[in-house]
């Protein structure tokens, strides 16, 4: 720049011509920084911006995909957990109807059993008191039967002595 403004200086010149010049190199290199910062724009930042809009928007898209994504899946586990309150009540009341039906069961198969019991009881006890009598029976005929012996040795005996 300083060899520029010696070279100016040297020329023979006027001095507002020399700044006419200055300011005409002035303009002309903001042109072609404006030139060049506009090719920048255009070849270099532009597509970046669009690029990044590109992105930005996919992104949204991506987003909104994902919310709605989650609202349903939101509502999958909404009526999920219905169905399992449904499936948890329904096997409750299963439970309980079973639970019921089994304290039944029980209840009548003790009845049963204790009838069972008793009956048997009974019949045992019977068949115990047909036993003593059926004994008792037996050993009066054993006594009397020992009693007739007794009676015949004796009577063979006196029958002898008296002989």
């Amino acid at each position: 720049m300083k060899t520029f403004i010696y070279a100016l200086t040297r020329t023979p010149i006027s001095e507002k011509e020399a700044e006419s010049l200055l300011t005409e190199m002035e303009n002309w290199i903001d042109f072609k920084i404006n030139t060049q910062e506009t090719k920048i724009m255009k070849e270099d930042i532009y597509p970046i911006h669009r690029e990044t809009d590109g992105i930005r928007s996919e992104i949204r898209i991506l987003a909104e995909t994902m919310q709605n994504g989650f609202t349903l899946m939101k509502e999958r586990f909404e009526k999920m957990d219905q169905k399992m309150d449904f499936i948890r009540e329904n096997l409750e009341q299963q439970i309980q109807a079973s639970r019921v039906n089994l304290e039944q069961q029980i209840q009548s198969s003790r009845e049963n059993l204790e009838q069972q019991i008793k009956s048997e009881k009974e019949i045992n006890q019977q068949r115990f008191l047909a036993m003593e009598n059926h004994f008792k029976f037996h050993e009066k005929l054993l006594y009397t039967i020992i009693g007739l012996m007794v009676t015949l040795s004796i009577a063979v005996v006196v029958k002898i002595l008296m002989v």
